[in-house]
């Protein structure tokens, strides 16, 4: 895998914009998910989202034969 999409919706009660989107992006074809996992973690740890997630979706944007 070479790029992947987390989205999520966060409660609309409690915040105006409805959605959020992460892009991961790596260099190389990636065919475990610890990497993905690592990388993941460290680009959430950035942000604040704000408000309750409701829902989250993830989505393959790249991938390449290994």
């Amino acid at each position: 895998m070479l790029a992947l999409e987390l989205s999520w919706q966060v409660d609309a009660r409690r915040y105006t914009a409805k959605e959020g989107a992460l892009v991961l992006r790596t260099a190389e074809p990636t065919p475990g998910t610890e990497h993905l996992q690592r990388l993941l973690a460290e680009r959430l740890n950035q942000i604040t989202l704000p408000a309750p997630v409701l829902g989250l979706r993830l989505r393959s944007l790249e991938t390449q034969v290994l």
